[in-house]
């Protein structure tokens, strides 16, 4: 559930997203998700060598492309079905958390993501019916509902989520402060003070509502990308916000709403003045962080993370750019790949598999064995079944 209302930002700090669900850095995030993946693969491997079966392996990135694959997936969903943007948010931070527990190969990706959207519909209270996720996916309505419990289990019945929603909400959406010029009332936060600066600079006395408007939307498209990346591993929802409002400010697209914005002005002369502004309003972006904490003592570590979390969210927008002429290739080997090596592993006897789950309740030497013989003995059955077939 996405935080609401008026809570102190000390809230976040004693939450279970803070002391459970926020790691060091990239690669520890990084180690924890693919320990499973990395333990199970080399029995799948035993397993496929002993059953004379074709290997191919998937490496550790393209585990994790698969993944944010996924995680795109729910996203997609959710906007085709109309849900809030933190409905997304929360499905799509359920669905992590999770795969830092288990395996794809021990439950199963696809199945998962129709889980999370359901269980985060619930808990931000924007149900839809369940036939709906089902048949839109083509998924089983049970295999939904049953993995229900093991989501809730993986994320430690955790279901509050924080986001940067409060932040970017109170930004576009609250009137509190008296404005010199407008006689408004605006609450002073990111967008309002941004734009007193940008008035500033310009000497105007109101910033178009299209301008307005368009940093809303922009940031939305950003936090959209932004779900998939591991910032929300990584950093306080505080600090995403700022990160991706100060990303939207230095790269507005202004011709989208050149027509708008320089009214009265002839066509042929909008190309030079929209590149004109976009300088004007990456100044301003870096002006107005400058001055809201320039005194700061720990300015440098801020400006530094901010640069970190935008890189993270480039970085993942790059990586899943369909522009790329072999990203769908690229997407669906991994997907047969990953299909392949869930066979062999459900092909696995129980008893083997759930010395996976607890690796260390056997030792290695002996669920290497236990695969080894298994394979051998179905192997031998097999070739006694050829031979009597002849």
């Amino acid at each position: 559930m996405a935080e609401e209302g008026n809570a102190m930002d000390m809230g976040f700090f004693t939450s279970t997203h803070f002391r459970r669900w926020l790691f060091k850095d990239v690669k520890t995030v990084s180690a924890v998700r693919l320990e499973k993946f990395r333990k199970i693969t080399p029995y799948l491997q035993q397993f496929a060598q002993q059953s004379n079966k074709k290997w191919k392996e998937l490496s550790d990135k393209e585990y994790e492309l698969w993944l944010e694959s996924l995680q795109r997936k729910i996203v997609q969903i959710c906007q085709v079905f109309s849900l809030p943007i933190y409905t997304a948010a929360t499905a799509v931070m359920y669905f992590k958390r999770f795969y830092l527990k288990y395996c794809l190969y021990q439950i199963d990706g696809p199945v998962m993501v129709c889980t999370a959207i359901f269980l985060a519909t619930k808990a931000e209270q924007t149900v839809i019916d369940i036939t709906t996720i089902s048949e839109y996916t083509k998924t089983d309505m049970k295999r939904i509902t049953d993995q229900e419990i093991i989501l809730l289990d993986g994320i430690r019945f955790d279901l509050k989520i924080w986001h940067p929603f409060r932040p970017l909400r109170v930004t576009f959406d609250l009137p509190l402060r008296r404005d010199a010029h407008t006689k408004l009332e605006t609450f002073p936060c990111l967008l309002n003070d941004f734009e007193a600066n940008f008035k500033k600079m310009k000497k105007i006395k109101m910033v178009p509502q299209c301008l307005h408007n368009l940093i809303q939307s922009q940031c939305n498209e950003i936090f959209y990308q932004c779900m998939v990346s591991d910032v929300a591993l990584l950093y306080p929802p505080s600090q995403i916000a700022l990160s991706v409002f100060l990303l939207a400010c230095s790269n507005l697209r202004m011709e989208t709403i050149a027509e708008e914005y320089f009214v009265d002005i002839e066509k042929d002369k909008h190309k030079q003045l929209i590149d004109s502004e976009k300088q004007m309003l990456k100044k301003s972006s870096v002006e107005y962080f400058n001055g809201l904490f320039g005194k700061h003592k720990h300015f440098e570590q801020l400006r530094h993370v901010t640069t970190q979390i935008q890189a993270m969210i480039i970085d993942c927008f790059d990586r899943h750019s369909e522009h790329k002429n072999d990203y769908k290739e690229v997407i669906q080997q991994c997907e047969k790949k990953m299909f392949r090596l869930q066979n062999y592993y459900n092909q696995i006897p129980e008893a083997i598999r759930n010395s996976f789950v607890a690796l260390d309740a056997k030792s290695d030497s002996q669920i290497k064995t236990d695969v080894d013989e298994y394979a051998k003995n179905k192997k031998r059955k097999l070739d006694e079944m050829r031979s009597t077939d002849m």
